[in-house]
């Protein structure tokens, strides 16, 4: 005995063709529905986040980190929102919600900078989305790149071609592996019943 005849299938697709001639909101939805979620899925689910709200603390106050604070403020991607006088009221806003990032310039930026040294700059990042997080060391590379471009000219012009300019430390907070099931899930059943 064969278990999938074809003669089978056709006879009822054939069916569920004329069903749906017969029953017109049934076929309604078999096309509306799958349209509507194409639409709200491809305007809903953003990979490239923009205009993030930061807190920046900035512990060098020098030529260099005004130019990257200016280019971060004219980058799409961060929104510098807040500026904290310590690190316990970053964490604070960040654990409000207030904040996606916290962008910190240490002490000592420009002269390590200069030295060569390629100094480190702190971006710690709310990880609870990890669409936002996950481009954020490589967005923040290019940000402190173009910022820096206009200074390190002359005498500096030497440390343009060096590969990593300033490292930036990534530290991901509140779903340091980056599981996406945790807000894509919730996130997709809030998109269908609604």
């Amino acid at each position: 005995m064969n278990i999938l005849s074809f003669a089978r299938v056709r006879a009822v697709l054939l069916k569920e063709f004329v069903q749906m001639r017969r029953d017109r909101m049934t076929f309604a939805m078999m096309v509306g529905i799958p349209i509507m979620q194409l639409l709200m899925f491809g305007f809903a689910i953003n990979s490239d986040p923009r205009h993030l709200p930061t807190a920046l603390i900035d512990r060098d106050h020098s030529t260099f980190s005004r130019s990257v604070i200016t280019a971060a403020e004219n980058s799409t991607f961060m929104d510098i929102a807040y500026r904290p006088n310590s690190g316990e009221i970053a964490e604070t806003l960040m654990r409000e919600g207030k904040v996606n990032f916290i962008f910190i310039i240490p002490e000592n930026f420009s002269r390590d900078l200069v030295r060569g040294e390629h100094p480190q700059v702190l971006l710690v990042a709310d990880a609870t989305d990890p669409s936002a997080s996950a481009g954020a060391a490589n967005s923040m590379r290019e940000i402190i790149r173009s910022g820096l471009a206009h200074d390190l000219s002359g005498a500096l012009s030497n440390l343009v071609p060096a590969p990593p300019l300033v490292d930036v430390v990534l530290h991901k907070r509140y779903n340091p592996a980056g599981i996406t099931q945790y807000n894509i899930i919730p996130g997709l059943l809030g998109i269908i019943i609604a």
